[in-house]
């Protein structure tokens, strides 16, 4: 199809290619050069040219070159049009999954956002909580507070007066359920000499427990030692009235509501941990 000269000219201008291709890259190892593909597009960009023109000069006359040419051309335009067209399936493939994930992902932080609301309201329910206890502790502790004066000053002398089993059982009537929970398994926890974790008591209670137990603390009615961080209480006293007040309150309790149930739990874990 070709004469020699011809092929011999192709295979010159091919040599050519590859021998640029092969020293640029040479070149670039020796300098420990950082890969860059406009250097490798430049470079071969000029080797193209500079091959096209040798080889359109040698043969813009000859007809079987320029056949050849268009046939070649028209072959890799189809080629290139199916690989095309391949790798566009694949990236609108990789592009629909993308979406996918991406539209998971708005729909977790929209879960976590909920979650995060119900979490914050249930925070601020057991703020308010604590807030109100301690507030009903001050009130029904200033006549205690009253009569801590050092012994033989004025105020010491109406200590007499001074009915302390009537005030707990004051106390413990108008106190919450959780708080008097808390305050039966510091006395349980006293008598068996053996601390226990707030989370006895439901995680949902830990907060209120708490505070509830600190405001107590703060009357003398029961005095403890409080890890706030891992909820582990560790019980020194308590005045006696406020095991029989308890006890009287739980008696009137009906034995299928929920504080009765969770005051039997409390019962079940300091005797099978003696």
């Amino acid at each position: 199809m070709f004469s020699s000269g011809v092929l011999l000219t192709i295979i010159v201008c091919c040599t050519v290619i590859v021998l640029g291709l092969i020293g640029l890259s040479a070149y670039r190892i020796k300098c420990q050069s950082k890969k860059s593909w406009a250097s490798y597009i430049f470079s071969a960009s000029v080797i193209l040219i500079l091959s096209i023109t040798i080889f359109s000069t040698c043969f813009y006359n000859n007809r079987n070159v320029l056949d050849f040419i268009s046939l070649a051309s028209a072959l890799i335009s189809i080629i290139l049009a199916v690989v095309t067209i391949i790798y566009s399936y694949f990236i609108n493939s990789n592009s629909s999954s993308q979406i996918e994930k991406l539209n998971k992902a708005a729909e977790d932080v929209r879960n976590a956002t909920s979650s995060y609301t119900v979490s914050a309201t249930s925070l601020q329910e057991n703020i308010q909580k604590i807030i109100f206890a301690v507030s009903r502790v001050e009130a029904n502790t200033a006549q205690i507070l009253e009569y801590s004066k050092l012994p033989g000053s004025k105020e010491n002398n109406n200590l007499e007066n001074f009915n302390l089993e009537k005030y707990i059982q004051g106390f413990v009537s108008i106190a919450s359920p959780i708080g008097l929970l808390a305050m039966y398994a510091c006395v349980k926890s006293y008598d068996y000499k053996k601390g226990f974790n707030l989370n006895m008591l439901k995680e949902e209670n830990f907060s209120y427990s708490c505070g509830f137990l600190i405001a107590t603390c703060s009357t003398g009615l029961i005095s403890l030692s409080l890890d706030i961080e891992k909820g582990v209480v560790s019980v020194n006293s308590y005045i006696p009235f406020v095991k029989q007040a308890l006890e009287k309150w739980f008696e009137k309790q009906d034995k299928n509501s929920f504080i009765v149930q969770m005051k039997n739990e409390v019962d079940s874990f300091f005797i099978s941990n003696k």
